[in-house]
């Protein structure tokens, strides 16, 4: 879906390049997250997808089609754009910021009305915040108007600079978990920026790790860079803390579980099969238990998870 070709970008008189010589391929349903310490040239990347930059050398393609040879108003129609601080047009109400680009391809009224009533519920935004202003919202409430406008007409491609980073990490974690679960059902290309590893694990299908001056240092899966980082930059930047990262990756429901508890272990209670393991491991701490029993989404108990099963899943 989109293909950075020996893509380089430096600026005015700069004695560098921002970015230089950068590849790698985005496939067409993919999240891929660049990610990176400040001045790595993650932000100057995106901006050049959409041509919001130039690049100084390289091709991009997108869809097949070089990018330079497209005019720029009609590539960002078909690319949905989230920006940390949302860019909401203050003096238009909700629906209407949501209504944008959908009003600017021409769409009838009918048609933009039934696509915003669609994103607010997929957003969980109620019918009532349609009628405030930007101003009346919240910063969460914001960042979701702003992933719904970008949804609005439908675009294949998502570009998403630090969308989340304005808000509070409890309202964070909540717009990860509710972005990834539209992901699951729209399977939108997406690149995404951030400067949080955490979040770039969480996140990605591939991380991309940038050093200064746009150098690529590892492109591969977060299990992947957890378990074998390509060198000591990636190592450094990714922390000390990988094997409890790696256990954020995994599902209590993808591990074999026991029937039942030994003889004499505590038992921590109850974790869902959605739960992670790095969640399940933190329940049995804080209890002192052993093992923690699972139940599905429906309460159906499924088995018995136990402290060594955890470790030992970190060996496969």
């Amino acid at each position: 879906m989109i293909s950075l070709q020996n893509v380089g970008k430096r600026f005015g008189n700069a004695s560098a390049d921002a970015v230089g010589d950068l590849s790698f391929e985005v496939a067409d349903g993919e999240t891929i997250v660049l990610v990176g310490p400040s001045g790595c040239g993650k932000t100057t990347t995106m901006r050049m997808i959409n041509r919001l930059i130039e690049p100084t050398s390289g091709r991009i393609l997108v869809g097949g089609r070089d990018t330079s040879r497209v005019d720029p108003v009609e590539l960002r129609r078909g690319m949905g754009y989230v920006i940390q601080s949302v860019g909401l047009m203050p003096h238009r109400d909700i629906a209407n910021n949501i209504a944008t680009v959908p009003e600017l391809l021409g769409w009838d009224r009918g048609r933009i009305a039934a696509r915003v009533r669609e994103l607010a519920a997929l957003l969980e935004l109620d019918d009532e915040l349609l009628r405030r202003y930007p101003s009346e919202l919240s910063g969460g409430q914001r960042q979701r108007v702003g992933v719904a406008r970008a949804l609005a007409a439908d675009p294949p491609i998502m570009l998403m600079d630090e969308p989340f980073a304005a808000v509070d990490p409890i309202v964070r974690g909540r717009l990860q978990d509710q972005f990834l679960d539209i992901q699951r059902r729209l399977r939108k290309t997406i690149v995404f920026v951030t400067h949080d590893v955490d979040e770039a694990i969480k996140m990605a299908d591939r991380i991309a790790i940038l050093n200064v001056g746009g150098v690529l240092e590892q492109l591969a899966s977060p299990a992947e860079i957890l378990r074998a980082p390509a060198n000591d930059f990636v190592a450094r930047f990714v922390g000390t803390e990988r094997t409890l990262k790696r256990l954020s990756l995994m599902r209590v429901g993808d591990l074999h579980l026991d029937g039942a508890a030994p003889d004499g272990d505590g038992d921590a209670g109850t974790v869902r099969t959605d739960a992670t393991l790095r969640q399940a491991l933190d329940a049995l701490l804080a209890s002192g238990a052993r093992t923690i029993r699972v139940v599905d989404g429906d309460g159906a108990d499924r088995g018995i998870l136990t402290l060594d099963r955890i470790t030992g899943a970190l060996a496969t």
